[in-house]
């Protein structure tokens, strides 16, 4: 059974009458003028193949869309989409894995993860509505952990002496109860040392992050436990203006 995350401000639906980092590129050349909405899309499952993505029978990705990838747009993690209802469907040759109606708002940014592993031919995904408040002498950023059979994560930020700590979260899970994924970590510009944190103890390690003042970002535990190569437990980083 498909698992979905419980999103306010925006609906998974079915209405009746309508039947990081290796990447992607899709054009944006067919959405026509008028209002639009912006999508990112990113596949996380750690043993499903490399995957096809379609809105309303169009082709998402133009290149192999394989783990860890995210579908850009025009240098941009974004896709423009006009606004409305979209039948979402992804499928890899001839297995279909998930079919769903989506409601997109304009003048709004979501990202789509898909996530976890496959399962009887099912797949898990959360979509999210991206709230974006940029602060212009800070960077901001909030942390998903997506990684398969770990039970809780953290995420430590490590500047000199600074250190910014994440709480832990679970597995697939909003990190706050109101039900959205805030980007609620606010830190100095500057160059950032992340690790993540499993039982008081650092499981991976990425240097060189650089931390733009204004800038908002997705930090995403990924792999899978135990992992290795792709699947190694790693850290993905993804920009979102």
């Amino acid at each position: 059974m498909l698992s979905w995350s419980n999103i306010k401000s925006f609906l998974f639906i079915s209405v009746a009458g309508l039947i990081v980092l290796v990447s992607c590129n899709k054009n944006n050349e067919n959405t026509g003028s008028g209002p639009k909405t912006k999508l990112s899309i990113t596949h996380l499952i750690v043993n499903a193949p490399a995957l096809d993505v379609f809105l309303d029978g169009t082709k998402m990705n133009s290149q192999q869309f394989s783990f860890g990838s995210t579908i850009i747009a025009n240098s941009s993690i974004y896709n423009e989409i006009s606004p409305g209802i979209h039948m979402l469907k992804v499928s890899a040759g001839n297995s279909t894995y998930l079919e769903k109606n989506i409601l997109l708002v304009k003048d709004s940014s979501y990202s789509l993860f898909f996530y976890d592993s496959l399962l009887n031919d099912r797949i898990k995904a959360m979509l999210i509505e991206d709230i974006k408040v940029p602060d212009t002498s800070l960077a901001k950023a909030r942390f998903f952990h997506m990684v398969p059979g770990d039970d809780t994560l953290k995420a430590l930020f490590i500047k000199d002496t600074l250190q910014y700590p994440v709480g832990e979260t679970y597995l697939g899970k909003k990190f706050s109860p109101e039900g959205s994924y805030p980007f609620n970590i606010s830190f100095k510009p500057g160059t950032y040392r992340l690790d993540l944190i499993k039982e008081n103890q650092s499981i991976f390690s990425r240097g060189a992050f650089n931390a733009e003042a204004g800038k908002i970002y997705s930090i995403i535990a990924t792999g899978a436990k135990g992992g290795t190569g792709v699947y190694k437990e790693s850290i993905t980083i993804l920009q979102h203006n």
